[in-house]
């Protein structure tokens, strides 16, 4: 629970300093209900079946942003959708062009659980943005059966080091899970290009 408290601390900070936007969005069940084999398909086609752009890529827009809005979109809409999130923006303070400089956002997502995820965008040479997510679940179970339900597709890679599996789902997608107490951690990874 100690590392639970840390991060929800830390996140808690990040408010006071940084722009804060309540993103609230509702889909069916169906849109939630993608395995993570299908995740990495499921972020590259968020942003074309989204009609309308979400509160985060609106926000990053009034404050300069234009080459990274469709990446910001794709990556942020497939982490809120279904969900109740609260979002804080992090951009470069004192720098006029927001455009070609790293952007973040860190995000309390509510949807069945709680999760801590986290963003980056980075401007590419080729005028495109790759992109990184994070998400950071807090599970009462232990890892063993976390895996079991949650991440029984993907193929475990075995220990970081001694307490931390590693698991590979599709394409660049991992999960790390750490053992928290009686419960376990799962910090799931994906870059994206």
């Amino acid at each position: 629970m100690g590392l639970v408290r840390f991060i929800i601390m830390r996140y808690r900070a990040c408010l006071v300093i940084f722009y804060t936007v309540l993103i609230m969005s509702v889909a069916s069940a169906d849109d939630k209900a993608g395995a993570d084999a299908a995740a990495s398909n499921a972020v590259a086609n968020s942003a074309q079946n989204t009609p309308k752009l979400n509160g985060v890529t609106q926000a990053f827009g009034k404050m300069g942003v234009k080459r990274c809005l469709n990446r910001i979109e794709q990556v942020t809409s497939f982490l809120t959708t279904g969900a109740r999130s609260g979002v804080t923006l992090f951009t470069p303070t004192g720098l006029q062009d927001k455009d070609s400089s790293f952007l973040s956002v860190s995000m309390e997502v509510v949807s069945g659980g709680l999760t801590y995820a986290t963003a980056g965008f980075h401007p590419r040479q080729n005028n495109d943005c790759g992109g990184v997510y994070e998400t950071v679940t807090y599970w009462q179970n232990p890892c063993e059966i976390v895996v079991s339900k949650e991440y029984a597709q993907m193929k475990s890679l075995g220990a970081v080091l001694d307490q931390v599996q590693m698991l590979q789902g599709a394409g660049s997608i991992k999960v790390f899970l750490m053992p928290a107490g009686s419960g376990c951690v799962a910090i799931k990874k994906e870059v994206i290009f």
